[in-house]
């Protein structure tokens, strides 16, 4: 803490700036407000920029990779004060198609995250399997704070994913014979 940086500040300048992250919770809970009666659903449109957005622009100039949540933010705040705004994930699925979205996007995040720590369990003494744990626990925040599937699935596919792979091949494979035979053994 740099006590330096604090000079010249007031009280109420020190409690705006303590506020900041809050501002995503507000303006996930403007966008959910506005849908459908000021908004319309997007559908798979998150699904589907998702899965073009790796093509360059110039290939495909039709692309629009964020126009929906532009719309969005921009029905909160007005086309000036909408740049740098963000929405938890739930208000992206929200505003795919409401509650029942919400419901099934976060019933596969709770599978997947179920998948994984079953992982974990079978390889928890080795030190990759601990790396990787750890790395896509840790991915839950970009998940979860950032409504926005492509930057998800991207950073997901460039970060986590390759730790995984590389467990893949240079760890010993976990079978359920050997925990058995190891488990007769003692």
């Amino acid at each position: 803490l740099d006590l330096v940086e604090l000079q010249g500040q007031g009280i109420g300048s020190l409690l705006t700036g303590s506020f900041g992250e809050s501002n995503i919770f507000m303006t996930t809970g403007a966008v959910m407000t506005r849908v459908p009666l000021i908004l319309p659903y997007v559908g798979l449109t998150p699904i589907i920029n998702t899965l073009l957005f790796p093509i360059p622009s110039a290939l495909l100039p039709t692309k629009d990779s964020i126009g929906y949540l532009f719309n969005a933010f921009n029905s909160v705040y007005g086309n000036d004060f909408s740049t740098g705004a963000a929405i938890m994930n739930y208000g992206e699925y929200f505003l795919m198609g409401g509650w029942p979205v919400v419901i099934i996007m976060f019933l596969i995040i709770g599978w997947l995250m179920r998948r994984l720590w079953y992982w974990f369990l079978w390889r928890r003494s080795e030190p990759i399997a601990q790396v990787c744990y750890t790395s896509g626990v840790t991915f839950l925040y970009v998940v979860i704070s950032r409504g926005y599937m492509p930057q998800v699935a991207y950073t997901f596919a460039f970060v986590v994913l390759p730790l995984f792979i590389f467990y893949h091949y240079a760890s010993k494979r976990v079978t359920l014979y050997n925990v058995s035979d190891s488990s007769r053994s003692s």
